[in-house]
């Protein structure tokens, strides 16, 4: 239900977003508290911490954690704040993604693409050069039968940048130990519709 691993100087964590934390979106499954599959949290900060020390080593760059559900979206906050499930995420993992540093975090559940400052506790530091908090990536455009997420403007949070109500895909670069370059692209005509540097020098 969560796993995770290497690849060159990338650590990459999977993580269940859906059970076994505080008041998790299915809290009781199968009859099991938190769905029963083992310590996620737990687990969660041992992995975290290894991958964090192997950077001291040399040995890692980055570290990049996706899930289905956000932290932050528009679609799910309140002036900034996030509500409903991303609550519960925010309140599971925001700790342990800063302690660590997580570089950044990836998730769809919302069906549209949103781009996130580098934040932690709701406040974004807006900048992507050398960053003290992750970057938060909503990509869920790949949509499903319900359609794009459309989204209204009269809730805005300082900590987006982008939000767009598409379909698409993401392509993310690891140049080297410094530099990553995200992209997302339109699924219509393949236009480039957002980018990012992410910088840590």
């Amino acid at each position: 239900m969560w796993y995770s691993f290497n690849h060159k100087n990338v650590h990459f964590v999977s993580i269940n977003t859906e059970t076994d934390y505080p008041n998790s979106p299915n809290d009781e499954y199968a009859g099991l508290k938190n769905g029963g599959f083992g310590n996620q949290l737990g687990w969660l900060q041992s992995d975290l911490a290894k991958a964090n020390a192997s950077r001291t080593a040399g040995e890692l760059s980055w570290i990049f954690v996706s899930g289905h559900r956000p932290v932050y979206s528009l679609h799910e906050q309140k002036n900034g704040v996030p509500t409903g499930s991303a609550t519960a995420l925010q309140t599971a993992v925001e700790a342990l993604f800063n302690l660590y540093g997580v570089d950044i975090y990836f998730c769809g559940h919302v069906h549209s693409y949103e781009r996130q400052w580098p934040t932690v506790n709701n406040v974004p530091q807006k900048s992507y050069n050398n960053p003290r908090a992750p970057v938060y990536i909503v990509n869920g455009a790949g949509g499903n039968i319900e359609g794009v997420t459309k989204y209204t403007d009269d809730t805005p949070a300082d900590w987006n940048v982008v939000h767009q109500s598409v379909w698409g895909l993401g392509e993310l670069t690891v140049y080297n130990a410094s530099h990553v370059h995200w992209e997302f692209f339109e699924a219509d005509n393949s236009t480039l519709t957002d980018e990012m540097w992410l910088v840590k020098e």
